[in-house]
């Protein structure tokens, strides 16, 4: 309590809430021209679902243009951690996924069908699932950053956050731009990025924007059996990402914009490595009783090396989404009434040798198959009347069929613990109905101060049908071991089966008090709830996730209080913003690896507590010197969590441990130097870097599922033509090469009190480097 009092003093001190790290929204010659003049532009952000500057909005929120985005290389989702305090974003356990941490709440169940407690926005539109969204940052307007609960305005499972990308959209003139990049390092990569824009009458504009990226082989697999993966190398992948938009101006205040969206991916992956924690035969510490990994008496080879597997099992990982929105702005007097209409379908697939190591008693399969419509309908009052209201209601359908197994296909060999093969999978489907009303009403009792409300009303209805099989003494299919597959070729019925229905449903609500003190200073205090919805489990892979008295968990919830400022200074060429905030969790929804190995299952934490201060700043002491930078501090634990596990440290009590992926420290800083060449040329120097403490990835805080403190950074140098053009960098990612930890799953031994052997970690990129050309028109 004493450190986090001292750190509200401190950011109170120097003033502030939050800032974007770089220009965002607003018109691009409104932003060149204040680079021009050397001072900081108006930052345009929709965090209230109208148009404000991010300096007069009350919440903590961080932005950064497209512009920003391509200047600093940035074009996969594990690079956002440098947007803002108290963000962490990696690729979980595929590459298709997008894994978001913020204030220390995040999804720690990494089942295809779960939701995540930082809600994912593309356009305005709510993704419910985690899975094939990795693609899409190219040609963006900007990505913004909501830290803290959201429950009214963007009220769907918002507990923590949201991350919405935003589309640039059609102008009325030509242009687009071209970039082609490549090169080595950790790994071979290529990537081609373009848009063109293009009038098709005077009221009716196309953009087409595209983005392939090519990643070759980089981890070598040193398992000689003779299987299909003797030898050859792994964690290659081709993706594929568009996007078509229309945008008319249809007259008598009428806007409507089309977007058709689509994105394919396939290589490998994930891709496990495994050393060994302990002796796998030592009969003190079995991973069963009886042993595990040493069935003949002798233990399965595992590499120490990120970089080096012994994988028996073809890894592979596909994944497409494909999707339509349509946008229609009417202006209605002084009003505008907004209608978003969106559909998406979406496949993944993911084989994995999840045990990482060449004794194959762990490989697994997951699929899925996802569809989604949506429809929300909202009015904004006319920002200049003193009382004014957002108000609005939501409808999401979304439905999932999931597949997913885990087998051995190797221990019916002589002398194995159990002498044949087996699998333990299932089959789900869950339909989720979400209905919403909500309302945000600001009143201005002077120019001064002002009053903000909240109210949100959310239903979820999710009804789930599971199929669970168990079985052994089996001949398996050595690269398919889903459900379908297996009881398909062994006429197999499931040993568990069962189908449930439940409406969770929750009001959320926030109130805020702003202070105006003088030109260019804003000091607020919000107090906000948030609400995650309880849901099912349909991924089962061990009987113990399934509770016949209680199938299902029960919804997360959220109180939070926050003071923030926000302030210019020096003629607008330093911004110098913070808050000191504190979140108080009930049923903080939780994963816990089982005891045996064998999957996981979702349970509710009783109470967790979060804690924490952020600064931040943005300067421009001259039109070619650009410097901003933050600090986070986070302390996220949980205030009660027992478990129902002996074996696991403290007998299965957690209370006081850091949150699962919850640094304590985050820390950000980049520098933007332009040196002028002539009158149309420039050679510009960027570098960003990007800390964070020890993060663990289970409750229990176990050294071997955490990862230590790192600190990343990258470097560009590009010459080229000011302003439009032609354009050539010479770029370094992660120049320090930190092999970091993205994914840990920890195996527990069964009746033997902490007896974890083995951490199947996936990590992610170490250091690359390469050329870009880049021609923009």
């Amino acid at each position: 309590m004493k450190v986090f009092a001292r750190i509200s003093l401190v950011a109170l001190s120097l003033g502030t809430s939050t800032v974007a790290l770089a220009q965002a929204g607003g018109d691009a010659s409104d932003r060149q021209q204040a680079q021009a003049d050397g001072y900081l532009s108006d930052i345009i952000v929709t965090a209230t679902r109208r148009d404000t500057n991010i300096q007069d909005t009350p919440m903590a929120i961080s932005a950064i243009t497209g512009e920003s985005l391509r200047s600093a290389g940035i074009s996969q989702p594990s690079q956002l951690s440098s947007l803002a305090p108290s963000l962490q974003v990696d690729q979980g356990f595929g590459n298709g996924q997008t894994h978001v941490s913020i204030r220390g709440i995040a999804s720690s169940d990494f089942g295809i069908g779960s939701n995540n407690p930082v809600a994912l926005y593309l356009d305005d539109v709510y993704q419910p699932y985690q899975f094939g969204l990795s693609s899409q940052v190219f040609d963006l307007n900007r990505i913004e950053v909501l830290r803290g609960p959201q429950g009214t305005l963007f009220g769907k499972n918002t507990t923590s956050g949201v991350l919405g990308y935003f589309s640039q959209t059609p102008v009325n003139r030509e242009e687009g731009y071209l970039q082609l990049a490549g090169g080595g390092g950790d790994f071979t990569h290529y990537n081609l990025e373009g848009a063109f824009n293009k009038p098709l009458t005077d009221d009716l504009a196309m953009r087409v924007s595209l983005r392939v990226d090519r990643r070759e082989d980089y981890i070598d697999n040193l398992y000689t059996g003779p299987e299909p993966n003797d030898g050859r190398e792994i964690g290659d992948y081709w993706t594929y990402g568009g996007r078509v938009q229309l945008k008319w101006d249809a007259g008598t205040g009428t806007q409507v914009l089309l977007k058709i969206f689509g994105v394919k991916s396939k290589g490998d992956g994930p891709v496990y490595t495994t050393p060994y924690y302990g002796d796998p035969c030592d009969p003190a510490r079995p991973f069963f009783p009886g042993g595990y990994i040493c069935a003949t008496g002798t233990a399965g080879p595992a590499s120490d090396d990120p970089r080096k597997v012994y994988s028996n099992v073809p890894t592979v990982e596909s994944f497409d989404n494909y999707g339509a929105t349509l946008r229609i702005d009417q202006q209605l007097g002084g009003s505008t009434l907004t209608s978003v209409s969106a559909w998406g379908k979406g496949h993944y697939r993911a084989i994995a040798n999840a045990d990482g190591v060449a004794a194959d008693a762990f490989q697994s399969i997951q699929a899925s198959s996802t569809k989604q419509y949506s429809q929300e309908v909202r009015i904004a009052t006319p920002a200049s009347s003193p009382l004014r209201a957002v108000l609005g209601g939501f409808v999401q359908y979304d439905e999932i069929t999931t597949d997913q197994g885990s087998a051995s296909t190797q221990l019916d060999v002589p002398g194995a613990v159990f002498g044949y093969d087996y699998y333990s999978g299932s089959l789900g489907h869950q339909k989720d109905t979400s209905l919403a009303a909500f309302s945000s009403v600001t009143y201005d009792i002077s120019p001064a101060f002002s009053l903000i409300g909240g109210l949100r009303y959310s239903s979820e209805r999710k009804k789930v049908q599971v199929n669970y099989l168990s079985a052994g003494f089996l001949d398996l299919l050595q690269d398919d071991v889903s459900y379908t597959v297996v009881t398909a070729r062994h006429g197999l019925a499931p040993t568990l089966s069962y189908s449930d229905a439940k409406t969770f449903s929750r009001v959320t609500w926030d109130g805020t008090v702003n202070f105006k003190p003088g030109e260019g200073t804003l000091i607020f205090a919000r107090v906000s709830s948030g609400f995650r919805s309880g849901g099912y489990q349909i991924g089962i892979s061990d009987p113990s996730s399934y509770n016949p008295a209680k199938p299902y968990i029960d919804p997360e919830t959220v109180y939070s209080y926050e003071l923030g400022f926000k302030t210019e200074l020096f003629g607008r060429r330093l911004r110098l913003n913070g808050s000191v905030y504190q979140s108080d969790f009930d049923d903080l929804q939780v994963q816990l690896t089982n005891t045996s190995g064998t999957g996981s299952r979702l349970t509710n934490a009783a109470t967790a507590r979060v804690r924490g201060a952020e600064l931040e700043f943005e300067w421009a002491p001259g039109r070619l010197f650009h410097l901003n930078g933050s600090v986070g501090y986070n302390d996220a634990r949980f205030r009660r969590y027992v478990t129902v596990d002996p074996n696991r440290p403290r007998g299965g009590n957690a209370t006081g441990n850091r949150l699962p992926y919850a640094p304590e420290w985050t820390a950000n800083l980049a520098l933007d130097y332009k040196v002028e060449v002539g009158a149309d040329h420039s050679i510009d120097f960027n570098t960003g870097w990007n800390y964070r403490s020890r993060v663990y990835f289970d409750a229990f805080q176990e050294q071997l599922s955490s990862d230590p403190d790192r600190l990343i950074g990258s470097v560009r140098v590009s010459y080229g033509t000011v302003g439009t053009g032609w354009r050539v960098t010479a770029y370094a990612d992660n120049v320090t090469n930190q092999i970091q930890k993205v994914y840990v799953f920890p195996f527990g031994g069964a009746g033997v009190p902490n007896s974890f052997l083995i951490a199947p970690t996936i990590y992610g990129a170490g250091r690359t480097f390469g050329l870009q050309a880049a021609f923009d028109f």
